[in-house]
């Protein structure tokens, strides 16, 4: 049978590691301009020689996020389970799935309660697209253990029982 598993694993942990250089979120100021904020950005800070479009953003009301910089781990472990074959880096991924999703909404929940705090002039945040695409990936990489045994890519031995040789 076919094991699609595998390839589905690497392709989803990679989409998940690619949200992360998408918006997670649209900054709108009183003044009307709007400023994407990448996962990349929350997660390591601005570049230091770059100039950024907004001065409210220079003044580091999105400096650098901690939530974002665990989530964006947990990412990456994902991929790196993605590639082992055995139990342990299914379970792994796994797990890194599970705290990364629950990063991810402890993220934006700060971020929406420090937008409501009306610092910075800013009027409206929206939760944008990349955010999204990261959270179905860290979904999809926890739903990716149980597929994992259906399909036999992993396979966990009873306790007592001697492997064939």
């Amino acid at each position: 049978m076919l094991n699609p598993t595998r390839p589905l694993r690497a392709i989803v942990s990679i989409l998940t590691l690619a949200a992360f250089l998408l918006p997670f979120a649209a900054a709108t100021y009183t003044d009307g301009h709007v400023v994407n904020i990448t996962g990349l950005r929350l997660s390591l800070g601005p570049n230091p020689g770059s100039k950024n479009a907004s001065p409210e953003l220079e003044a580091g009301q999105f400096d650098r996020e901690p939530y974002a910089l665990v989530a964006l781990i947990f990412a990456v472990i994902i991929l790196a389970t993605s590639v082992v074959k055995k139990i342990l880096g299914a379970l792994l991924g796994t797990a890194a799935g599970m705290f990364g999703i629950v990063f991810l909404f402890v993220l934006i929940y700060n971020m929406l309660v420090d937008a409501g705090s009306g610092e910075f002039g800013l009027r409206n945040l929206a939760i944008a697209y990349g955010y999204w695409i990261a959270a179905a990936g860290f979904c999809l990489s926890i739903a990716s253990f149980p597929m994992a045994v259906r399909y036999g890519e992993v396979s966990a031995r009873k306790s007592g029982t001697k492997k064939k040789r």
